[in-house]
């Protein structure tokens, strides 16, 4: 299996222009591992600064699975 460099995921949900536009996630090795970056696009200023504080959250509960994630 090929380990992939990135992925883009687009939102679905037309209707909620709170939500993110997309989120990419790219993968880089780096000496001591490996490095993660993710960017998040939104409509607007107001649009991120309404939904932060619950993704901050989710990204802190998921962070500790995704090494078991990525190796599945």
């Amino acid at each position: 299996m090929n380990p992939i460099d990135f992925f883009e995921a687009e939102d679905g949900d037309d209707n909620d222009e709170d939500m993110p536009t997309s989120m990419t996630f790219t993968f880089e090795s780096t000496p001591e591992g490996s490095r993660m970056i993710h960017v998040t696009r939104f409509s607007s200023v107001e649009a991120m600064e309404k939904t932060i504080p619950g993704m901050e959250e989710g990204f802190r509960a998921a962070m500790p699975q995704l090494d078991a994630l990525l190796e599945a």
